[in-house]
């Protein structure tokens, strides 16, 4: 059995790699999450409460290294995120 800081470290990455690798298209990369993936998001609102869930219970270490390797999609999900509650 993997801890749940390893198990949620290794999702949150691939969340984002699989956004990076969609050249950050929530669009794409939802389309691909849910087709190959299992995931079951409906829309960006969906793929961001994901990340943000299991951002939770990551480690320090993990989100330190996401923010190096991933920093332009953190930043993408942030403000998309924060756009989407000045709205509300």
């Amino acid at each position: 059995m993997f801890p749940e800081k390893a198990v949620r470290s290794e999702q949150f990455n691939y969340l984002l790699h699989i956004l990076q690798k969609n050249d950050d298209d929530f669009k794409k990369t939802i389309i691909e999450l849910n087709k190959y993936h299992h995931y079951q998001l409906k829309n960006v609102d969906d793929y961001i409460d994901k990340v943000y869930e299991v951002k939770q219970f990551i480690s320090n270490r993990c989100l330190y290294d996401a923010q190096q390797h991933f920093k332009k999609e953190l930043k993408l999900i942030d403000e998309t995120y924060r756009n989407k509650r000045n709205e509300n």
